[in-house]
């Protein structure tokens, strides 16, 4: 799994689909440390504003594909989100 420094996250207690920035996320990298980390929810990664296509761990702050953020979400048996509608 890949794990970018320019990951973009908010906080830990964000949900996915929330747009969120660089910034937040090195400094959740940074709080994080080395310690693993069970990747328990994604948002969507921003930068400048931009979507960049990859997702975060709102927990970890580690910058994901979307494939691997399906396989992460596969192998503890969570299934795809529907998308939002509203």
């Amino acid at each position: 799994m890949a794990v970018h420094d320019e990951a973009s996250c908010h906080s830990p207690r964000r949900v996915e689909g929330i747009p969120v920035q660089r910034k937040k996320a090195i400094e959740l990298q940074q709080a994080w440390g080395d310690r693993p980390c069970a990747h328990p929810a994604f948002s969507r990664e921003y930068d400048l504003g931009e979507r960049t296509g990859n997702y975060c761990c709102t927990q970890c702050g580690a910058s994901v594909t979307f494939r691997e953020k399906a396989e992460i979400s596969a192998a503890r048996g969570a299934g795809p989100k529907r998308p939002r509608t509203g």
